[in-house]
């Protein structure tokens, strides 16, 4: 699939084309044409993000607009044919997919556009509304970072980070809860201007691939990383001091203190089994 980019769909319609397969030869069909946020916001600009999901008749494409709180979901009955389903997004900032739009698990997808926020919204079609479940700081999800794409299976969110030298990142998002955690961070071999911050990635079999504006085009094995222990919470109050760390189901954990680091390690009450991938102690 591709669209063009419009910033006036009521004039300037958006059309999505679809390629049937991936040989040379092969002419594409036009899906879909029309503006993707009428009726309850016609003439807004679309085209600058897009991510699609399954196929045949259970295909979907999200569809990021520029300068609104409104995306739009394009559905098929056919696999050939699609009909636009605007989604507002009331408590988002405008243009809050600008930059960066992928469907997420279930009815939910992930947003973020240059220096703003990263977003985690569930959507109802029927409706044509959009629920923020989850949003993360600057502080976690840095400020450059654009263009995603997201692995249900693996439960990793991709993003392109536009800075000297530009490099892709790979987070964790198993628990929503603690937000994205890195996992991983791969160089672009230049570093030359994008001054649109355009890109894309897309998870696809046991690859990410990666193109960065003006960087070219990369493609990263995905790999298993041996387990590592990361304590992700400390916390003290009402004299207590609560620890969380991620971990893995069925794996027996210790928690251990001392009082000088010169002294012999004690063990704290029983040995923990986790049942989820991060487990808390008091």
């Amino acid at each position: 699939y591709a669209g063009n980019l419009t910033t006036a769909a009521a004039g300037n319609p958006f059309k999505l084309y679809r390629w049937s397969n991936d040989d040379a030869s092969t002419v594409p069909t036009l899906a879909y044409q029309g503006d993707p946020g009428d009726p309850t916001n016609p003439n807004s600009q679309f085209g600058y993000t897009l991510d699609a999901r399954g196929s045949g008749v259970n295909t979907e494409i999200l569809l990021g607009a520029g300068a609104s709180n409104v995306v739009s979901i394009l559905t098929t009955a056919d696999g050939v044919n699609f009909t636009a389903h605007p989604i507002s997004v009331a408590a988002a900032t405008n243009g809050f997919t600008r930059l960066g739009i992928a469907f997420g698990d279930g009815n939910t997808f992930w947003a973020k556009t240059a220096s703003q926020i990263l977003y985690l919204v569930q959507y109802n079609l029927g409706a044509g509304t959009g629920t923020i479940l989850k949003t993360y700081p600057l502080t976690q999800f840095p400020w450059m970072l654009t263009s995603l794409d997201f692995n249900s299976d693996r439960k990793l969110l991709a993003a392109l980070a536009n800075e000297v030298p530009k490099n892709v990142r790979i987070y964790d998002v198993a628990d929503l809860d603690a937000g994205p955690q890195l996992a991983d961070q791969e160089l672009f071999s230049t570093a030359n201007a994008s001054i649109e911050w355009n890109g894309e990635l897309d998870f696809g079999g046991n690859y990410l691939y990666a193109l960065d504006q003006n960087n070219g085009l990369h493609a990263y094995l995905l790999q298993d990383a041996p387990a590592v222990l990361k304590i992700i919470g400390i916390a003290a109050a009402n004299g207590a001091v609560t620890i969380q760390w991620q971990s893995e189901i069925g794996t027996t954990y210790r928690v251990m203190s001392v009082d000088d680091l010169s002294e012999t390690w004690q063990n704290l009450d029983s040995p923990v089994v986790a049942t989820g991938i991060t487990t808390t102690f008091v």
